[in-house]
């Protein structure tokens, strides 16, 4: 994968200087005179301004530049399974049209910007597999309305699961496994009535699974396993859901404990991931 002189002037001028610091920064290979296509910019409109950056496993490397939010008509960054490193830029802030961000299996490091709630298009956000440190921030909650998958599982996420993250309705899918997080799951995301997939597995999670959960009539998933939990799933789990009852996995007391009814081999398989 190249960027060339012709890819570049295809992007309009408003974006040229944008790739072209994307490009150095991300330790890409070849000369910008190489007339072979970066095929990951998809350009639009009059002025073809850069509506996508689509470049998952080009073993791209180096660290995400700050100009990359200058792309303002940016709708998808989906730049993942690659190396870069470093902080997520709080330049994204100013992409408010961005619908996509992938930057899941990474090496991205520091706190989890706080300023990305103002990227209030977001659909997807997929940061899984890197070493993001610090807290969930609650305005995703307050300001990520339309957000329908928050992977953020596999990093270093320490402090409480915000329970303004109950405000984020459209939810299909809440991952946040494999961190450090710690007190009680709270009891409001049991409004979350479109949630398909609830991952919340190897933390430091304590008190009861909250009876809350039991009305969300979507699930088909639940990752509850390897936190601090107490309590047993119920015998009777399966009326308790108002819907067919999701595959649960929990480990209170070192004990393991499977319950699913009416699931087929496709759900237990392929449950709400993300869609990239």
């Amino acid at each position: 994968m190249f960027l060339s002189a012709l890819a570049v002037a295809a992007a309009g001028a408003e974006d040229e200087a944008a790739l072209l610091a994307f490009k150095a920064a991300a330790s890409i290979g070849g000369s910008s005179n190489a007339l072979v296509s970066w095929n990951g910019v998809r350009c639009r409109g009059r002025h073809r301004r850069v509506v996508a950056l689509i470049l998952p496993s080009h073993g791209l490397a180096g660290v995400l530049s700050p100009v990359v939010g200058n792309l303002s008509s940016l709708r998808v960054l989906d730049l993942n399974s690659n190396g870069f490193s470093g902080n997520i830029p709080s330049s994204l802030v100013r992409l408010h049209h961005l619908r996509v961000l992938n930057l899941s299996r990474n090496a991205f490091y520091g706190p989890l910007p706080a300023n990305l709630s103002s990227c209030t298009s977001l659909s997807v956000m997929h940061l899984r597999f890197n070493q993001l440190s610090g807290h969930v921030p609650s305005e995703f909650g307050s300001k990520l309305t339309r957000l329908r998958f928050l992977i953020l599982g596999n990093n270093s996420l320490t402090g409480f699961i915000p329970p303004s993250l109950a405000n984020l309705t459209s939810l299909i899918n809440l991952e946040l496994m494999v961190n450090q997080l710690e007190g009680t799951i709270p009891t409001s995301l049991g409004i979350l009535k479109d949630l398909q997939y609830l991952g919340l597995a190897f933390n430091n999670l304590s008190g009861e699974p909250p009876i809350s959960l039991y009305s969300l009539s979507s699930l088909i998933w639940l990752q509850i396993q390897s936190n601090m939990l107490n309590g047993n799933i119920p015998t009777d789990i399966g009326k308790r859901f108002p819907s067919p009852a999701p595959a649960i996995t929990y480990l209170p007391e070192r004990r393991f404990h499977w319950e699913h009814t009416n699931l087929n081999s496709e759900s237990l398989n392929n449950p709400a991931n993300s869609p990239l």
